[in-house]
């Protein structure tokens, strides 16, 4: 009969054999629980070196069995892999060439039919930085969201910084600091509204002391809708003036532009309405003519550009103003003989307030005026 005792304090684990006396037989059996021999806890190895772990037993009754664990996961014999059993006290692990997916929690196991013992060391597998997505051209709209992914592996974790350079001719470069900017924890750069002097050619590059690093260069091209500088609301002109509106629009071209009016396209339908189109820095300039302005021309005036990758629109309200129309329908109602009572309705204003009306009336070749 066997049997062992483990006694522990606040210091250490002491293990005793627990001797049995068995009385039938003249035999005294004693059983030692394994102890392990503790080794390197930590081990930084690069990509492609050979891991080599002796495991072994400063005591413990024979037999001792060994078992080899990766996070907890008993080992097998592999192509790569090889546990060897040096002698009845140790054993041996041996990596031929390390890669990224060997590094983990190694632990040794040892028992015997006393009890077990275990050590666990973790190995670290130095990588260079290496693309995981290799960064890539982009494209975007002024306005919107970009990203510009520099996705890098390794280990340790690579440190990620980008520098651009201004538009696409300039050679000199300069660290991404504009507030509309910022660097994610995974490296990516991003924006959520893209600015048009944001476009050029930026550099992603990682570092983590292990190897030369990694570096790599992209165009970010970006794409402006329309923009139309601001027009007055209203526009107001006296009759037979006339009427000068101009719509000046920027974006990428090519640009269409073009004028309504309540609706309907306007043309140079006539030598009274013009339109003429001058190409400019960052645009187009559309100037809309109207000579010799009539009521007629009185209305919403929309100024509308279109490219690829946007429409805008703007609008002004024309008002051609003239002397207001005579009343209308006058009636003299209620005469008594003193007073009368005189009706009329109001004919066109001439697209300004009626401030006041003037009544005239005469009798007996008499005139006489009332306001």
């Amino acid at each position: 009969m066997m049997a062992s005792i483990t006694i522990s304090n606040d210091k250490q684990r002491i293990r005793r054999p627990l001797c049995l006396w068995i009385w039938l037989l003249p035999v005294v059996s004693c059983q030692v629980i394994p102890e392990v021999t503790p080794f390197l806890e930590d081990v930084r190895l690069h990509r492609g070196q050979r891991y080599q772990l002796t495991c072994s037993a400063s005591q413990g009754s024979p037999p001792l069995t060994f078992q080899w664990l990766k996070d907890r996961v008993a080992l097998r014999d592999t192509s790569q892999l090889t546990i060897r059993r040096l002698d009845v006290f140790s054993s041996m692990l041996v990596i031929e060439a390390v890669r990224e997916e060997y590094a983990g929690n190694y632990t040794c196991v040892v028992s015997n039919s006393a009890g077990e013992d275990t050590y666990t060391t973790q190995l670290h597998v130095l990588v260079p930085p290496r693309w995981i997505r290799e960064p890539y051209d982009v494209s975007g709209v002024v306005g919107q969201s970009v990203t510009l992914e520099c996705n890098v592996g390794g280990f340790p974790i690579p440190t990620v910084s980008w520098t651009r350079t201004q538009g696409f001719t300039s050679d000199e470069k300069t660290t991404v600091l504009r507030k509309h900017w910022r660097v994610t924890e995974y490296g990516d750069l991003i924006t959520r509204n893209l600015e048009k002097d944001d476009r050029g050619f930026y550099t992603c590059e990682a570092f983590n002391g292990v190897g030369e690093g990694v570096r790599k260069t992209i165009r970010l091209e970006v794409q402006v809708p329309p923009a139309i500088q601001p027009i007055p609301s209203v526009v107001t002109v006296t009759r037979e003036e006339s009427i000068r509106l101009m719509c000046n629009v920027t974006g990428d071209r090519p640009l269409i532009v073009s004028w309504k009016k309540d609706g309907i396209s306007l043309g140079s339908s006539s030598h009274r309405v013009q339109i003429s189109e001058l190409s400019t820095v960052g645009g187009v300039l559309l100037e809309l003519s109207l000579e010799e302005s009539t009521r007629t021309d009185s209305g919403v005036y929309t100024c509308i550009a279109t490219n690829n990758y946007g429409e805008r629109s703007i609008r002004t309200v024309v008002n051609v103003q003239e002397p207001p129309g005579p009343p209308e329908n006058l009636n003299a109602i209620n005469v008594w003989s003193r007073t009368i009572r005189v009706t009329w309705s109001p004919s066109y204003s001439g697209r300004s307030p009626v401030i006041r009306y003037i009544l005239q009336y005469w009798k007996e070749d008499v005139e006489r005026n009332v306001s």
